[in-house]
């Protein structure tokens, strides 16, 4: 399937250095920033590493996060084997018995968060932009895009 080359409004359209920005490849500074401004306080992953192991120990394995988002660059990374969770139910109250006793919580690992928040970070300076407010319409009243 092609879109017709007019399809997209040409202001719309990205510019050349948005493009590179968008496509670059991975920096450690980057990957950096993103672990170190993750909340401390989530449970772990199914792999049992939580954010405070990535942060406390740094040192020890940026290089192989560096390798892991360079893997994923050049789309040798099966990203499959990394983009699952264990959903679990967490009772609200002692004895609970019925479905609204639980509170429902998904344990990601902290990789996959990791690949998720350098990419949004890449996205948000431009998504203002080439999404319209005509286009983005509104969930329950409230903008798509409020707080991006």
């Amino acid at each position: 399937m092609y879109l017709e080359e007019n399809f997209w409004p040409s202001d719309l359209n990205l510019e050349e250095t948005e493009k590179v920005q968008l496509i670059r490849p991975f920096s450690l500074d980057e990957i950096k920033e993103v672990v170190m401004g993750l909340k401390e306080n989530s449970a772990p992953g199914p792999n049992g590493f939580s954010v405070s192991f990535f942060k406390k120990f740094w040192e020890l394995v940026k290089g192989d996060m560096l390798k892991m988002f360079q893997d994923l660059w050049n789309h040798q990374l099966d990203i499959k084997r990394l983009n699952f969770g264990v959903i679990t139910l967490v009772p609200k109250i002692r004895e609970a018995n019925t479905i609204k006793h639980f509170r429902p919580i998904c344990l990601l690992n902290v990789d996959y968060k990791c690949f998720t928040k350098v990419l949004t970070n890449r996205l948000v300076p431009v998504v203002r932009r080439i999404i319209s407010k005509s286009q983005t319409g509104f969930i329950k009243g409230r903008n798509i895009l409020e707080g991006v």
